[in-house]
């Protein structure tokens, strides 16, 4: 399904139970969840895009939207792109925990994005990228933006992938590796 918009609006919980979460199976492409000052807890793992032709899907969680899960993933195929993950905008600061790495790019995925501002994040790593092909992948962290990494590896594979640092702070890196 296409040109689909779900919108977790100020004063909602979800609580999605342990249960994994995509957005953009198939060759679905335009969906959006948007969580504007809701609370979203408790997903497993979580996909943008997860085939080839899942294009322009994505996650926004803005204006002090709370959102926690496992490992996620934008692009997680080749033939995925222009996918998103916007994590923060917005008057009210979000917090966000994702328990595991996040994947911008995964297996030979193009053009897709995550983009942090006004954010508090917690992740353990970041992977820009994959080994196995795809570029132009880009994740960048703006103003008013802290990200944890929890001792975790950034890393970004080939070069046309990016990791952009633009007046944003990222800590608890464990090492950085640009392959």
């Amino acid at each position: 399904s296409s040109n689909n918009v779900l919108a977790a609006l100020s004063n909602t919980v979800w609580d999605g139970g342990g249960q994994n979460l995509t957005n953009g199976f198939g060759t679905a492409f335009n969906n959006v969840l948007t969580n504007t000052g809701a609370i979203l807890t408790n997903f497993g793992t979580v996909i943008i895009g997860n085939s080839a032709g899942s294009v322009s899907n994505g996650l926004v969680i803005t204006d002090g939207g709370t959102f926690a899960s496992g490992a996620l993933t934008v692009g997680n195929a080749a033939g995925a792109s222009n996918n998103y993950y916007n994590v923060g905008g917005g008057v009210a600061a979000v917090t966000v925990s994702n328990n595991g790495l996040i994947t911008v790019g995964a297996s030979g995925a193009s053009f897709n994005t995550m983009t942090v501002t006004n954010a508090n994040l917690w992740s353990i790593g970041l992977a820009v990228g994959s080994a196995s092909g795809g570029g132009t992948n880009v994740v960048t962290v703006l103003t008013n933006s802290v990200w944890n990494l929890l001792v975790g590896n950034v890393t970004v594979n080939t070069t046309s992938n990016r990791f952009v640092i633009n007046g944003g702070v990222v800590t608890n890196e464990i090492g950085r590796a640009h392959v």
